[in-house]
């Protein structure tokens, strides 16, 4: 089992209690739920709006519940999309346009929670510093998953190609059909023959 990355907690029991009821995804009603609803499937091909808007109902949660007995849960999920990303065979560049997004979601609640009453410049400034060290945090999951996932599938590919280069070197040679199908499994073309093959 994959060990989380570290959530600094006490980022979070700095923030006043029920500040995170005064965080809304732009202007929803309160209690509505902007994202994924905890399912993880907010990490699924096409589903980076949902992953978005998700981020901000992981941040809520983490502070209702002062960062301590969520993270488990939500740091989990983002280490599975990290790992979804990496099979899908999508760079840390678009992790990072990912993570820029979701910064701009909790940035626009918490903008428009300082316009409200009941948010104080010092309130403010402890949920802008929890949302770095919640950002930190999805990020080193994302990272930490996709980095996992990287990782396998290099071994995999490996683990073809030599199979195919056994295949190559083999006495007497393989059949054309099978080092075909074993090229393109290790990801590699395969030309015609020139010469008929067994």
């Amino acid at each position: 089992m994959m060990v989380l990355p570290r959530l600094d907690a006490g980022a979070f029991q700095a923030v006043p209690e029920g500040a995170a009821r005064l965080l809304r995804p732009d202007g929803a009603p309160e209690g509505g739920r902007s994202g994924h609803g905890g399912d993880g499937g907010h990490g699924a091909p096409g589903g980076e709006g949902r992953l978005v808007a998700g981020v901000l109902d992981d941040f809520r949660a983490l502070l209702r519940d002062s960062g301590d007995a969520s993270w488990e849960r939500i740091g989990t999920v983002y280490v599975g999309i990290g790992r979804r990303m990496a099979a899908e065979g999508r760079s840390l560049e678009e992790v990072n346009r990912l993570l820029l997004r979701a910064d701009r979601v909790i940035s626009r609640a918490i903008d428009a929670a300082s316009s409200r009453p009941g948010l104080d410049g010092t309130s403010a400034a402890a949920l802008a510093d929890a949302q770095f060290v919640f950002l930190d945090a999805v990020s080193a999951a994302l990272l930490r998953g996709h980095r996992s996932e990287a990782d396998h599938g290099t071994g995999e590919r490996t683990r073809r190609r030599r199979a195919l280069l056994d295949l190559l070197l083999s006495d007497p040679p393989a059949p054309f059909g099978t080092l075909t199908a074993v090229a393109r499994q290790a990801g590699w073309g395969c030309p015609a023959p020139s010469r008929p093959w067994r």
